[in-house]
């Protein structure tokens, strides 16, 4: 029981403090529009899990992790991103030609949104895990019946890791681009 719940306590360290170390890191790194998207995307995730969940919500899942997760809530977490966020963002970035969101295909937004959709989940199980393993019901008394700080900020944990990784595989590929293009041979295959 001492073994869980020090190696709880070293994962709930490692956990925050890197995604802290990561966002620090990549702050200098990332532009606006990739907060702008975090931001949006994430909280569209969110609502998204509330709305569902509390409308429609009726089967449980994740019981071993929190009580108030469903199975409505978790389609409500990848369907909202991917529903609002993705035609917001795809006009955003083609009327302010990508000053505010990335300069990507209509289809490259729903596979961002089903992505930071699932890792929004990830976030928010791994923060809920914590929590049920140590036995607490909000992370701190900095925001009072929300959870804690620490739930409104865990769904973007992972978010933050992939979208300043793919603005970087971005960059990359700006500068350097490939000789083959995927989004041709794309459509080439499906007609």
């Amino acid at each position: 029981m001492l073994l869980s719940a020090i190696a709880i306590e070293i994962f709930s360290m490692v956990y925050v403090g890197t995604a802290t170390w990561l966002l620090n890191a990549w702050a200098y790194t990332l532009d606006a529009s990739s907060a702008f998207i975090v931001v949006h995307f994430c909280t569209a995730s969110d609502l998204g899990g509330i709305f569902f969940g509390s409308a429609l919500g009726k089967e449980k899942t994740m019981h071993f992790i929190s009580d108030a997760k469903t199975k409505a809530g978790l389609v409500g977490c990848i369907a909202l991103p991917i529903i609002i966020t993705t035609p917001l963002h795809y006009a955003i970035a083609h009327f302010t030609e990508g000053k505010f969101s990335f300069h990507m295909s209509f289809c490259e937004y729903l596979i961002l949104g089903v992505i930071i959709g699932a890792l929004a989940v990830f976030g928010d199980a791994v923060e809920s895990f914590m929590k049920r393993a140590s036995k607490m019901k909000d992370s701190s008394d900095l925001l009072p019946g929300h959870g804690g700080l620490l739930d409104r900020l865990d769904s973007t944990m992972f978010s933050w890791v992939f979208i300043a990784w793919l603005s970087m595989v971005r960059a990359r590929h700006e500068q350097n681009p490939p000789d083959v293009n995927y989004q041709t041979m794309f459509l080439k295959y499906f007609n």
